[in-house]
């Protein structure tokens, strides 16, 4: 540590008074026409083998120089090659890797695999895969929005994301169905006719889907529901009545289902818990 706090005071008393006014201007602009991603290896630092200049490229740098696609959680990879390429122009990316690069070297000896390896290989392929078939709910919010305004941009401003990211994650979407969804010819954005035919269903899919999450919403906070008892008649004048009426009281919007067992032997007793194991809640 104290190596790296050294060499820290040492670029700022002779390194950075020789590029002060290089530094300057990169801190209130910065205009990089390169992406370069590449490996954490400490052999390969794109500045040095590049030889360019603080500013010049804009850096990913990670394990085995792995770009996962754009999937439903953009994660830190994916989330900087979008902004490199949405809010800072580039013009170029290079995906650099080098030789005898031991991230890669694992994950090609597949008979090596240790427990970790086998995670960190499984959660790449979920990230660079969108299984055939599979719809997302984000997909259906994001083509409901474009249906609804007609306009990427406008779209993206109200979802409060990117357009190129809505305009992708569209892609993606028509791509799963294998329909197109939108005519993009226009000024405007139209629905095709298997758009405006998908559309009502996916808003009437969206509507289930709140409606289930109120219900679910309801029944942890007892306002709505059902509970079925099993009792014995022995206790229900004098203990049970009392017992629901309060219980009632307290929350109307459960519906009360009452099974009244007879009185029997214990191994009769046993034979009806058995039987009404699968119709009552509470006994």
């Amino acid at each position: 540590m104290q190596e790296i706090i050294d060499g820290f005071l040492k670029f700022q008393r002779d390194a950075f008074p020789r590029r002060s006014e290089l530094f300057r201007q990169l801190a209130t602009s910065q205009h990089p026409r390169t992406l370069f991603i590449s490996c954490s290896d400490s052999r390969l630092v794109p500045e040095l083998v590049t030889q360019r200049e603080p500013g010049d490229l804009f850096v990913i740098r990670n394990a085995g120089n792995i770009v996962p696609s754009y999937g439903p959680e953009p994660g830190g990879v994916t989330a900087t090659v979008e902004y490199a390429v949405a809010a800072l122009g580039v013009t170029d990316v290079v995906i650099c890797g080098h030789s005898d690069c031991g991230a890669m070297g694992r994950i090609m000896r597949r008979s090596s695999y240790s427990v970790q390896d086998r995670f960190t290989i499984a959660s790449i392929d979920s990230t660079n895969s969108l299984e055939e078939g599979s719809v997302l709910l984000r997909h259906i919010r994001y083509f409901l929005a474009v249906a609804e305004h007609r306009n990427f941009t406008r779209a993206a401003e109200v979802l409060h994301v990117s357009q190129p990211t809505l305009s992708q994650q569209i892609r993606q979407f028509e791509d799963t169905l294998r329909v197109q969804l939108l005519d993009r010819s226009g000024r405007t954005i139209q629905l095709t006719d298997a758009g405006a035919a998908y559309v009502h269903y996916a808003q009437r899919a969206l509507q289930d889907l709140e409606a289930g999450k109120r219900a679910m919403h309801d029944v942890q906070e007892l306002s709505r529901g059902s509970l079925r008892l099993a009792m014995t008649p022995t206790f229900t004048a004098y203990l049970i009545g009392p017992l629901l009426e309060k219980y009632n009281r307290r929350y109307p919007g459960i519906t009360l289902n009452g099974v009244v067992t007879l009185r029997s032997s214990r191994r009769k007793w046993a034979q009806n818990v058995h039987l009404l194991r699968n119709r009552t809640d509470l006994g």
